[in-house]
Parts: C-alpha cells; sequence; structure tokens
C-alpha cells in the first residue's frame, strides 16, 4: 500500500480543508513529517488508519473524538484517502459519526458513521466496491491482508506502540506472521494429511470387514475355500444338466399323445357346443315374432308422423304465447305504478325553492370569512416560528452549558494528568536503580538454581547408575562360579575334539609328542560357546555401568565447584521456592512497566502542560459563548410574547370552528356540494316523469299485441287437431293414445329389423354347423384327456423343478465368481491404499507433531529470516553492539520468543532490559526486517509504505546519526518511509520535508521538497 493523496475537512487540528498530495515528493522515498507539538503531525496517521478501518493509528481516540475543535458548525468531518496497491488504484471516502449542524433551520443533528471503498477502472473512473461502514473495513483488511492492530505492528508505528510486535507475545506473534505470510495453508496440509491418515484406515478397516462379512456368508475361510465350493457346484451342474435332458425327451413323448387325443376332444366339444347353440337360437323364435309385429305397427304409425308433429308445435306456440300475454299484462301494471311515484317525487322536489335560496346566501357569507381566517393562518406561523426559534435557542443554551462543563472536566482532567506525570518522571532515577539491582538479584538466584537443579539431577542419575552396577557386579559375581564351570568344560570338550584326532606315531598338535598314553575321554556334557559370550557380555556391561558412574561423579563434583563459586547466591536459592522465584520475576516486571510508564510520562511533560493550556483557554471560549447563547434566547422569549397578542386578537373575530382557511373552504365546498345535489336531484325527477309516461304508453301497445296473437295461436291448434282425427279414422289407431305407443324412431325401427334379419340367419348357420359336426366325430369315441394332461403336468414339473436346480446352482457359481472378483480388487485396493498409507502417516505425524507442528516450524523459520535481516541494521545503528536472534530454548509456539545478543559484555539478554532508545532502534530494525521479508515472499501483501511516529527524541546524538543513516542508506525503490518528529536536527537531515504550521484557528501543511 503506497499512498498518493489525502484530503482533510474538518478532522483533528486541520479546520478546513487540507489536501496532502504525496506524488509532490516526486522521487523522494524518505521524507519528514515536521512540526510543533499538537499541530498535527500523527493526525495525518490517524486519518489514514480511520479512512482504511474506522479506527486511529494508536486505537486510543474514538471515531466521534476526532472531529475538529475550530470547524464550523455546518461542516462535516470526512477524510478521503487515496493509494495504490499494485497495479491497482483505490479511494476510501469516510465520515465519523458526530453531531453537526441541521442542514434547514436551526439546532443540531447527528450524522451517522458513513463509508465507501472504491476501484479505478480502465477509464479512469471511480467504481464503487462497497458502501457500508463494516462491508468497506472487511473489504480493506482483505486488500492489504491484515486488520488495524496489525496494521499499527508493521506499517504505522503510533505514539506509544512502537515497540509492541518486539515485546509482544508469542501467541500474539504467531498471528501476525501467520496472517502476513498465509502460514494457514501449512496447517491446513498438516490437517488434510491427518485426515486422509484417519481415512485410510477407516477404509482399510471396512475393505476388511467387507472381506470378513463376504467370506462368512460362503461359510468360508479364504479365498482359496471359495475357489474350491465354486468347483464344486460346477461339477454338480454338469451333473444335473445330463438329467434334465433324459427328463426333456420323456415330456416330448408324452406331449404327442396328450396332442393327439386333445385334436380328437376338440371335435366332440365342437358337436356339444353347435347342439347347444341351436337351442337356444330355437328358443327365440317367438320373442322375434313378436318383434316383427311391432315393427309393422311402427311402419304405419311413421306415415302419420308429420300430421302429429304439426299437432305439437301448435300446441306449444299456443302455450308460450298464451305466457307471453300474461307477462306484458304484469309489466303494464307495474309501468302504471312507477310513473305515479315519479310524478309524486318531482312535486316533493319542486317544493323545496326556499332551501336552495338559503344555501346561496350561506355561499356568499363564506366569502367574507376566508380572509380573516388567511390573517389568523399568517400570525399563528408568526408566533410558531417564533417559538421554534425560542426553542432552538434554548436547546442551543443548554448544549453551550454542557459543552462548557464537559470543557472544565477536560481541564480539570489536564490538570491531575499533568501532575501524575511530573510525580512519575520524579521517580524515575530511584526506580531504574531498583530495576538493575532486582534484575542481578533475579539473574543469579535463577543461575543459582539451575546449578542446584543440575546437581540434584545428577545425584539422582549417579544413584542410579551406582545401583545399576552394583546389581551387575553382584551378577557377575554369582554367575563367576559357573563361568569357571563353563570354561573347564568347554576346554575339556576342546580336548576330547583333539583326542578324536589324535593318531598312533603322529605329533600331538598341542604339545608334538608322538606317544598318547592318556587321551581324553568325554564323560559331560560339552559347553555351548554361546554360554560363554552372554557371561562375557555380563562383564562388558559391568564396566561401562562403573565407567558411566565415574563420569558422572565428576560433572556432579563440577556442580558442586560451581555452586560453592556462587556464595550467598546458593545460600539464597536453596532456600527460595520456585514460587518466590516466579514472584520476584513478576516484580522484575512490573518495575520494568513502572519505568517504561514514568519514561513515557517525562517524555509527554510538554504536551500535557500544552494540554492544560489549550483546556483553559477553551473553558474561557466556551463560557462566552454560553454568555451569549443566553442574551439571543431572551430576546427570542420576547418576541414570541408579541406574535401571541396579535394572534389573540384575530381568534375573537372568527367562530372556533372556521378558524382557518381549510376549515371555510371546507364548509364552503360543502353547501356548493349540497344546492349541487339538489338541482341534480330535481333534474333527475323531471326526467324520470317524462320517461315514466313514454314507457307507460309503450308496455299498453305490447299488452294488446300479445292478446292478438294468443287468439290466432288457440284458433291454429283447433285446426290441427281436427286433421289429425281424419287421418286416424282411415288406420287402425283408435286414437291419439294407441298412435303414441306405436310410435319408434328411425333408429330403433332400423335396429329392430336388423335384430330380426340377423336371428333368421343364424338359426340357419347354427343348423348347418351341426351337421358337419356330427359328421367328423362319426365312428369314434370321447378321449380320456384328463388322465393324459395329469401325467404331462407331472413330468413337466419335475422338468421344472431339474431347470430350478440347475438355475439355483448357476446363481451360486455366478455369485461365488462375483464374491471371488470383489475379493481380488478389494485386495489390490488394500495394497495400493497400505502403499499410500505408509506415505501419508509419516507425513501426516510429521506436519502432526505436538511438540513442533508443521506451521509453526515455518514460522520459526520466517522469524529467523526477519531476525537475520533486522539484526544486518540493528548491528549498524548500535555500532556493533546488538544483534537479534529466536530463543531456541524456548518452545512455546515454536519459540517465537527473541533475544538479543551483546557484544559488549558477551551474553543474551531479553528485549524487554532494552533501554528506550535502544529499544526504538531494535523495534525499527525489526519493523524494516519485516517489510524486506513480507517483500521478499510476495505473500499478496504490498508493505510499500512505513511510517514511523516517535522514538528519535529518546536518542543520543550518536545513536540518533546511526538510526538516520540507517533509514536513508535503505535505498529500496518504490517503498516510502515517513518519520514525524519534532527533533530540529532531523529537519537539517531529511531534505524532503511535510512542514506543518499551528495556528489559532486550525493547523495547515506544505510538501518542501
Amino acid at each position: 500500500m503506497r499512498p498518493t493523496q489525502l484530503t482533510l475537512r474538518a478532522f483533528g487540528p486541520y479546520a478546513d480543508e487540507q489536501v496532502f498530495n504525496f506524488d509532490e515528493l516526486g522521487d523522494a522515498d524518505f521524507f519528514l513529517i515536521h512540526g510543533p507539538t499538537g499541530s498535527g503531525k500523527s493526525t495525518i496517521l490517524d486519518a489514514m488508519c480511520f479512512a482504511l478501518y474506522g479506527d486511529s493509528s494508536g486505537g486510543e481516540r474514538e471515531a466521534k473524538d476526532l472531529r475538529s475543535q475550530y470547524a464550523k458548525p455546518t461542516e462535516i468531518t470526512e477524510v478521503v484517502f487515496e493509494f495504490e496497491l499494485g497495479q491497482e488504484s483505490y479511494k476510501l471516502e469516510r465520515i465519523p459519526g458526530h453531531e453537526r449542524a441541521k442542514k434547514r433551520g436551526k439546532g443540531t443533528t447527528q450524522q451517522s458513521h458513513e463509508a465507501s471503498l472504491y476501484r479505478r477502472a480502465e477509464d479512469e473512473r471511480w467504481e464503487v466496491m462497497e458502501s457500508q461502514p463494516t462491508g468497506v473495513t472487511d473489504r480493506v483488511e482483505k486488500l492489504l491482508g491484515f486488520d488495524v492492530a496489525q496494521f499499527r505492528q508493521v506499517v504505522m508505528l503510533p505514539q506509544g506502540r512502537f515497540r509492541e510486535f518486539l515485546s509482544s507475545r508469542s501467541t500474539d506473534k504467531q498471528k501476525l506472521l501467520a496472517k502476513l505470510f498465509d502460514t494457514d495453508r501449512y496447517k491446513r496440509f498438516a490437517e488434510i494429511l491427518k485426515e486422509e491418515k484417519k481415512q485410510l484406515e477407516a477404509r482399510n478397516q471396512k475393505l476388511a470387514d467387507e472381506d470378513a462379512g463376504l467370506l462368512k456368508q460362503w461359510a468360508v475361510e479364504d479365498l482359496v475355500g471359495l475357489q474350491a465350493a465354486r468347483d464344486a457346484f460346477s461339477v454338480e451342474q454338469k451333473e444335473q444338466k445330463q438329467e434334465q435332458k433324459e427328463i426333456q425327451k420323456l415330456l416330448s413323448e408324452q406331449e404327442s399323445l396328450l396332442r393327439a387325443a386333445e385334436k380328437r376332444a376338440e371335435c366332440f366339444a365342437e358337436l356339444d357346443l353347435a347342439t347347444e347353440a341351436l337351442a337356444l337360437l330355437e328358443a327365440k323364435a317367438d320373442e322375434q315374432a313378436r318383434d316383427q309385429s311391432r315393427l309393422d305397427q311402427a311402419v304405419l304409425a311413421k306415415g302419420l308422423r308429420d300430421v302429429f308433429e304439426h299437432l305439437s308445435r301448435r300446441r306449444k306456440e299456443d302455450k308460450e304465447l298464451q305466457g307471453g300475454y300474461a307477462v306484458a299484462e304484469k309489466v303494464h301494471a307495474e309501468q302504471e305504478k312507477r310513473c305515479a311515484r315519479a310524478k309524486k317525487d318531482l312535486k316533493a322536489e319542486e317544493g323545496k325553492g326556499q332551501e336552495r335560496e338559503d344555501l346561496a346566501i350561506r355561499l356568499k357569507e363564506m366569502e367574507g370569512l376566508k380572509n380573516k381566517a388567511q390573517a389568523l393562518t399568517k400570525a399563528r406561523q408568526a408566533q410558531d416560528e417564533a417559538q421554534a426559534v425560542q426553542k432552538g435557542l434554548s436547546e442551543e443554551l443548554k448544549s453551550e452549558e454542557g459543552w462548557l462543563e464537559k470543557k472544565k472536566k477536560l481541564k480539570q482532567q489536564a490538570r491531575e494528568a499533568l501532575r501524575q506525570a511530573e510525580a512519575l518522571a520524579a521517580g524515575l532515577r530511584a526506580l531504574s536503580l531498583e530495576q538493575e539491582k532486582a534484575a542481578k538479584q533475579l539473574a543469579e538466584a535463577q543461575k543459582a538454581q539451575k546449578t542446584i537443579s543440575d546437581r540434584k539431577r545428577l545425584e539422582l542419575e549417579l544413584a542410579k547408575l551406582e545401583k545399576k552396577a552394583d546389581q551387575a557386579k553382584l551378577r557377575r559375581e554369582e554367575r563367576r562360579a559357573e563361568l569357571y564351570r563353563t570354561e573347564q568344560a568347554w576346554l575339556h570338550g576342546q580336548a576330547l575334539v583333539l583326542a578324536r584326532e589324535l593318531k598312533a606315531g603322529e605329533a600331538c598338535p598341542v604339545c608334538g609328542s608322538t606317544a598318547h598314553p592318556e587321551p581324553a575321554v568325554a564323560n559331560d556334557d560339552v559347553a555351548a560357546p554361546p554360554e560363554l559370550q552372554a557371561l562375557e557380555a555380563l562383564r562388558k556391561d559391568h564396566d561401562k555401568l562403573v565407567g558411566l558412574a565415574e563420569q558422572a561423579a565428576e560433572t556432579l563434583q563440577g556442580k558442586n565447584l560451581e555452586l560453592a563459586s556462587l556464595g550467598d547466591a546458593q545460600t539464597e536459592a536453596e532456600g527460595m521456592t520456585e514460587a518466590q522465584l516466579k514472584e520476584q520475576t513478576l516484580n522484575l516486571k512490573t518495575l520494568a512497566q513502572d519505568i517504561e510508564r514514568a519514561r513515557k510520562a517525562e517524555e509527554g511533560l510538554d504536551a500535557g502542560r500544552e494540554k492544560q493550556r489549550l483546556a483553559e483557554n477553551e473553558v474561557e471560549a466556551a463560557e462566552a459563548t454560553r454568555k451569549a447563547a443566553d442574551l439571543a434566547l431572551r430576546e427570542a422569549e420576547k418576541n414570541t410574547e408579541r406574535k401571541k397578542a396579535s394572534r389573540e386578537l384575530l381568534l375573537n373575530d372568527l367562530p372556533e370552528a372556521l378558524r382557518t382557511e381549510g376549515a371555510i373552504e371546507a364548509k364552503r365546498e360543502a353547501v356548493k356540494e349540497q344546492m349541487a345535489v339538489m338541482a341534480k336531484a330535481l333534474k333527475e325527477a323531471k326526467q324520470k316523469e317524462a320517461f315514466g309516461e313514454k314507457a307507460l304508453a309503450k308496455t299498453a301497445a305490447e299488452q294488446s299485441r300479445a292478446q292478438g296473437l294468443s287468439a290466432k295461436a288457440t284458433d291454429d291448434l283447433a285446426e290441427a287437431q281436427k286433421a289429425l282425427a281424419d287421418r286416424l279414422l282411415r288406420t287402425p289407431f283408435v286414437d291419439e293414445a294407441a298412435l303414441r305407443k306405436a310410435q319408434m324412431d328411425d333408429d330403433e325401427m332400423a335396429r329392430m329389423e336388423k335384430a330380426v334379419k340377423a336371428h333368421a340367419e343364424q338359426l340357419k348357420s347354427s343348423r348347418d354347423r351341426l351337421s358337419r359336426a356330427t359328421k367328423k366325430v362319426e365312428g369314434q369315441n370321447r378321449p380320456d384327456t384328463k388322465n393324459l394332461k395329469q401325467a404331462e403336468e407331472e413330468i413337466r414339473a419335475k422338468l421344472n423343478a431339474q431347470h430350478e436346480l440347475i438355475g439355483e446352482l448357476q446363481g451360486r457359481i455366478k455369485e461365488m465368481g462375483a464374491a471371488l472378483k470383489i475379493l481380488g480388487e478389494r485386495d489390490q485396493e488394500r495394497k495400493r491404499l497400505n502403499a499410500r498409507f505408509e506415505v501419508v502417516a509419516d507425513l501426516g505425524d510429521l506436519a502432526n507433531d505436538p511438540h513442533l507442528p508443521f506451521e509453526r516450524w515455518v514460522l520459526t523459520a520466517l522469524l529467523d529470516d526477519v531476525l537475520v535481516r533486522a539484526s544486518k541494521r540493528l548491528h549498524v545503528m548500535s555500532q556493533g553492539r546488538y544483534r537479534m536472534r529466536r530463543e531456541t530454548e524456548d518452545t512455546t509456539y515454536g519459540g517465537l520468543e527473541m533475544i538479543v545478543e551483546d557484544a559488549h559484555s558477551g551474553q543474551d539478554r531479553p528485549v524487554s532490559t532494552l533501554s528506550g532508545g535502544e529499544g526504538f532502534m531494535a523495534s525499527l530494525a525489526l519493523a524494516l526486517g519485516l517489510s524486506d521479508v513480507v517483500q521478499s515472499y510476495a505473500g499478496g501483501i504490498h508493505l510499500d509504505t512505513l511510517f514511523i511516529d516517535e522514538g528519535f527524541g529518546s536518542l543520543d546524538p550518536e545513536a540518533l546519526d546511526q538510526a538516520i543513516s540507517s533509514l536513508m542508506k535503505l535505498n529500496i525503490p518504490g517503498r516510502l518511509v515517513g518519520i514525524i518528529s519534532h527533533v530540529e536536527e532531523l529537519k537539517q537531515r531529511i531534505p524532503a520535508r511535510l512542514e506543518i504550521e499551528k495556528g489559532e484557528r486550525g493547523s495547515r501543511a506544505r510538501f518542501v521538497v
């Protein structure tokens, strides 16, 4: 991250808009931010940090406290920050939550916290990435790679926080380094290995369980047994297939006999069916004769269908016209009633003439009241405005009184803080002496306790070794006699071997004699050489233990001499418990903290005095503002009373219900609406009366026409009835009812005619079928197919059973083959799993070592790299005295604690023992080394900028010169280093500067290159 432009509005001591264009630095990568105390140097870092994270650089001031005390009430506090990250450009706009003047009217309102993040597009436009405060902060953390606390440790080192990373705990260092170098992937890698090992073990066990279950299913112990079982089933299957062929041959012979018998049985069955069918048809002969008679009657009735249908139509028309006439009579009667009501309503509306005139008079009166209401409205508005001004001034007075009380409290707090700082600074020398004495005593006590602990451990080890040596010596003595006997027996055995090889006249290989008067004779078992080897091992074990005991005794004697040289420290350490030693260590840390507080208090005395002076000035200014607000409030109260009296006079001229223009206008509209309603009612009454007369004449004409049509329909019906009666006289139908009974629709007639013809044809066909069936069975007997079929079914059942048995055998063989294939595949998979498991298990155990996990090991390597680069700079700044390295004896979180190598004393020192100036140089070197390593690893984090906001004032001239020279020699293109200080010597040494001038109404800044 490299800043390009920073714009402040009403922020800190910058009351007006202040633009910091970092491009004005040109090629200068090292510059000084210089100005008097309280001018706003640290505010620049606060603004950048607030724009990025919504928090100040030191984390001690809330966002609401960042608003400028010199800002105008209507001015909004805002920070706009533009920066580059790699090849991308970004812009942040952030407004803290604060109280400001209202845009309309008087008084104040609460401005909410707002934030937006933009990215520059290819066409140079700013594209919005996020517009919510929390969302902006989250996106910034992802872009930069660390949160606000880590940002203050590696990029922006604020006042009071410079040594945080140097002296932070291992856990805090681990979090920061893991974030910067993204070492979570190593932790995830170890977890993946652990999980994969677990999965491989589970899969291997699952395969074993599945194999055992499969073998148990077939009641075998292994693959060989399963293969043998399958071979046995294959032999049995071949035997059953041969038997199946013999049964199939027998079934074919039986089926031939059954088919011949069934063919003869079919002929006899056909004879039975033909006989039965003819009998059924002959039984329906009478019913067919009746259907023929009905069909003949229907044909005669069909000839009279036209006359009958004409009569039906006339009856329907007569019924409909008679009903129409009745309806017309009813409609005409109803219309006569409506016409009478319309005339009555018209007469009533014409009688409301006086009421209409009264409404017109009231409408004119409303116009006169409207002007008075307008005047009353203006008077009411004037009174409300006066009251609003009065209320605003009252709230402003309360606000100023609260502000005055707040400033008084701040003044008292500043006075108390200055008093405490002076008291702390006065005791700085005494605390430093006390710290040196306590540190020396603690170091001597720790050394003595360690030596005592070593001596006790050696005493225990010596006692164990001596005990083991005594036991070994005892075992050796116990077996010494056995050793002698074994050696003699073995020598005798060797002599026996030689005696067996002796020959008369030949020289003895031992003594050279050619005479052998008494050769050795075997009378015992010959001892085997391994027993002698075991006895020799006992002798060597005892000698080794004796040597170890002598070494332990010599080491113990050295520790005793070392304790004797410590003198009183030994005596004191021997009586000191571990809890007392921890308490002394804690007291030393407390002293260091007290000294640090006293040193900071001494450094901040000038700032505290300046803060007290400013607080006194602010109290005076707040008191003057409160008095002015009190005078303005009393004047506003008088104005409000005058406006109220004017409004009371106008109220007396208007009725209570008509004191507003709205009420009068509503009343006027109601009168106009009432007049319109009455006019509309009169018009509608006249229209209804005229319409009623017309409708009455129309319904009378409709009634007369319906009456004529009804009479004609009655005459036509009589003629149609006479015509039907004349036609019936020439038919066998006695009346209309008989004709109706004989009638049949055409479809039914066609169906009945078809049925009669079909029955005749079926009767003839059935007689022919019976004749043919009788000829086929002449001279033959009925066959017994039941017994033949039963025999065929028994043979077929036996064949099916045989087929099922062969299928069952085939299924078992197939299942066993599948099982053999599965077991083979699982065996191959198990081999692959075991090969993979060996690799994963070894890597997983190494990466998940509980004493030093993989991620912690990587972090220690990274910290070592950081400390190598930091030590090069610290060595130069301290004139060859100091270097830093990791504490290898500390196993906490892989050993991330740091110590300092002091070339003057030749001893290692904790970083907490460095003085203020030394601590500054070590912190600066560490920050620069961390920046170098992060850049070199290029983990997606760009540490292109470093701001330092303290420390140079605590250095002596020589150390100051070394620190500045080290910074000036960085010479890393693209890295911007900003130093914040009021030290005048730095102004002379650093040509590129951001000069800040402090004024009565705020500060202004400009770049000097």
